[in-house]
């Protein structure tokens, strides 16, 4: 009786201390997804896709079908990102006018013999390294990826003894997403106006 007793006692206290580990691991996950969701929920599809960017990196378990939970939301992302105008993170550029939209939902002309000529000028260099920052935080993300792939591979399918190198690839790749996810929240605007919505406007005001 006193063994089985020891036994069960000895289950219990591995078996919360399981428990408690995966709690623990988890609420690195939790606290970013609910972070996230708290400041961007006014742009629900940058919120979805950081979120879940955010949840497939922090996860305890991660290979590399997760990455497209959040590849297929990148479309309704990278026009908003600053990244794809030359109005940056800062605007939307209505390709028939060439009128730059702010975030505070002022136009200035950027074509040529443009009336915002200067500040447009002065806006591009912090745009450009703004841009090239996140674009190399991209850049970063893939090697990153491919470094940590190359030796699961070695590892699964060639049975190399290579855990150490394996295990600093997976913090690479952790540093990698993390720093990805800070540019493009840094870039992001959710204020930003459609080319779709600055039409809206004008047409109303006409």
């Amino acid at each position: 009786g006193g063994g089985g007793g020891g036994s069960g006692g000895e289950f219990l206290a591995s078996w919360a201390a399981r428990s408690a580990g995966r709690v623990f691991s988890a609420l690195p996950q939790l606290s970013v997804v609910a972070v996230i969701g708290v400041k961007f929920a006014g742009n629900l599809p940058f919120c979805l896709f950081l979120q879940t960017l955010g949840f497939v990196a922090f996860n305890r378990v991660c290979t590399a079908q997760y990455f497209v939970w959040y590849f297929c939301l990148m479309p309704l992302v990278l026009p908003e990102s600053g990244l794809m105008g030359p109005c940056g993170a800062r605007g939307d550029t209505d390709m028939d006018t060439d009128v730059c939209t702010d975030t505070n939902n002022e136009s200035r002309v950027i074509g040529d013999g443009g009336t915002a000529r200067d500040a447009s000028d002065r806006g591009g260099g912090v745009r450009a390294r703004g841009a090239l920052r996140t674009w190399a935080s991209a850049g970063g993300w893939l090697f990153a990826q491919v470094l940590w792939l190359a030796l699961a591979y070695c590892l699964e399918f060639r049975g190399l003894g290579v855990f150490v190198p394996l295990w600093s690839a997976s913090l690479l790749f952790l540093l990698a997403n993390a720093w990805l996810m800070v540019e493009l929240m840094g870039r992001h605007t959710p204020e930003t106006e459609t080319k779709t919505a600055v039409k809206a406007r004008k047409s109303r005001v006409e």
